[in-house]
């Protein structure tokens, strides 16, 4: 309706929709929302002037779906309605799914004025649903899969919407955060940069707009969120320390965590997560890289922001060697061969301080198994080398570097350790490349592979062997029966570990576990264990339950 008197326009009618195709609709830019499908059906009912519309009816989402692109997750909508009141949009029950049909349940209230202003009332609940699933890529500061369980509440309006969260992350969470090298900050911009084409053809009358230095702002002011975050013993986390090297922690752990935003962009976290199991990854020289395995009861503490952290954590990292080289000064040269058999050392690494620049201390001690060996000689040494940080600091540095212990003069006996070194980076390869396979076929299951080659001088002279280990963990009656099976034997030299080895005794560690509760307080444990012993010198079969 026109009003000749110069009035604003009126309007009033009826948008019967039906099947409206999403997917070719065009509604979103690329880097929003992209594989939209299905349909919208449904009726609007819309009256009044420009100024004050109002709208009053509903749509229907038939079989519809849509990828969140910066999240990478794809989501589903069937048969849910939005409704249009005069003043409200509502949602009732309205039910987002998952990729693996986990929901996002929506109820509540958007609040407009004349459809111009916008304030939020809405109550979002989850259950193991997929809030990201995003891959590596350049300059991403986080990625990975996040499962949530949560109960959230959404206030405010829409230029600086307030949302508070209880969220617990679920297992199958699998994040990796990245520390940056320095503190981001947001970039000064002033104005904008228009580029013209000379080359490309005058404008036709009917298309040329005015163009204008200006910005127009939004009016969007920030988003301010608290949130409460518990995380489940089973999700796992991985923390880059140093992305050039490669150093990382990959931790299980449990903890709560308080996590916020405020309206400029700035990010506070504050909790203490404790950590059950993991590794961490020391790299030297950008070539040798070292997997220590995380002792239970270490801790991460945040202290108000993501990268203000403290560390509190003890990391072993176990390798083979033979303990001659230290030694030396006390061993007839008669029976120096003996002490060439290699034992099982343990360098020991403690990380306290902040998670960017951490305090190291690194100690070195033996297996329990080997503590034994030659009457105690050996971690009697190790004990001594306590007193003197310059000696511990270059075995540890030998340890690792080299998977063997060093002299005083290491350059004495170069055609060994060459030797050894090619031997060891051989095996690693091997290692890597059966590992990388069984990942690569074995859809269930996890299947590892170890292969060793040293010097055995058990006899009395060197002779080389090879040992090869393989181990395959399963689990069965969801996930509450883990079996682990295990063997070790001898494919090169002579066998220590199984000196009478045959088909039989080719699963020769075995252990089974049920968890009787399903969080897993209560359980039982059958095992059987098939080593060698260094304190009798012999093979040691332990068998038991628990």
């Amino acid at each position: 309706y026109f009003d000749v008197a110069g009035k604003k326009p009126s309007f009033n009618f009826t948008a019967n929709i039906d099947k409206f195709n999403l997917a070719s609709a065009g509604l979103f830019t690329k880097g929003e929302l992209s594989d939209l499908s299905g349909y919208i059906d449904g009726n609007l009912h819309l009256s009044g002037t420009m100024d004050n519309p109002e709208i009053t009816g509903k749509l229907h989402f038939k079989e519809s779906g849509f990828t969140l692109d910066y999240l990478n997750t794809q989501y589903k909508i069937h048969d849910e309605n939005i409704v249009f009141n005069t003043k409200n949009i509502a949602f009732d029950n309205f039910t987002i799914s998952d990729s693996a049909n986990n929901k996002a349940i929506v109820n509540g209230y958007i609040y407009t004025g004349y459809f111009s202003k916008y304030t939020f009332d809405l109550k979002v609940k989850t259950d193991h649903f997929l809030a990201l699933n995003s891959l590596e890529t350049k300059n991403a500061l986080y990625y990975g899969k996040l499962l949530v369980t949560s109960q959230t509440n959404i206030r405010g309006d829409i230029s600086a919407p307030i949302v508070e969260a209880n969220a617990h992350l679920e297992k199958g969470t699998f994040m990796t955060v990245i520390l940056p090298r320095d503190e981001p900050s947001i970039e000064a911009r002033k104005g904008v940069v228009f580029f013209k084409d000379i080359n490309r053809p005058p404008e036709k009358i009917m298309f040329k707009r005015k163009r204008t230095d200006t910005i127009v702002e939004n009016g969007f002011k920030g988003m301010e969120l608290t949130s409460n975050i518990e995380v489940d013993k089973d999700a796992r986390l991985k923390i880059i320390i140093d992305p050039d090297a490669g150093d990382y922690l990959d931790v299980k752990g449990s903890g709560t965590l308080s996590m916020g935003m405020k309206t400029d962009g700035t990010i506070t976290l504050t909790g203490r997560y404790e950590i059950l199991e993991g590794s961490y990854q020391l790299t030297f020289y950008d070539f040798v890289k070292r997997r220590f395995t995380i002792q239970q009861g270490g801790s991460i503490t945040w202290l108000g922001s993501p990268t203000n952290a403290e560390l509190d954590l003890s990391a072993m990292y176990e390798t083979r060697a033979a303990p001659l080289p230290i030694l030396e000064q006390e061993v007839n040269t008669t029976n120096q061969n003996l002490y060439r058999q290699q034992l099982r050392f343990q360098v020991l690494l403690k990380m306290t301080g902040s998670l960017l620049k951490p305090a190291i201390n690194m100690d070195i001690t033996l297996n329990d198994l080997d503590k034994g060996a030659f009457n105690g000689a050996v971690i009697e040494r190790l004990t001594e080398m306590e007193q003197d940080k310059s000696e511990m600091n270059k075995q540890v540095f030998a340890l690792l570097v080299l998977n063997q212990l060093i002299d005083e003069n290491p350059f004495a006996n170069q055609g060994s350790i060459a030797s050894d070194i090619a031997f060891s980076s051989v095996s690693e390869l091997v290692d890597q490349q059966l590992n990388a396979l069984s990942s690569k076929f074995l859809k269930k299951g996890q299947l590892n592979f170890d292969v060793r080659s040293y010097d055995d001088y058990s006899s009395g002279t060197a002779i080389r062997a090879t040992d090869f280990k393989a181990t395959l963990q399963e689990q069965f009656l969801d996930e509450r029966l883990n079996v682990n099976l295990g063997s070790e034997i001898n494919v090169d030299g002579t066998d220590n570990i199984h000196p009478q080895a045959s088909t039989a005794q080719a699963l020769s560690d075995i252990s089974i576990e049920y968890l009787i509760t399903k969080d897993g307080r209560y359980r039982v444990l059958v095992f059987r264990d098939n080593t060698y012993d260094g304190f009798i010198e012999g093979q040691l079969v332990e068998t038991g339950a628990g």
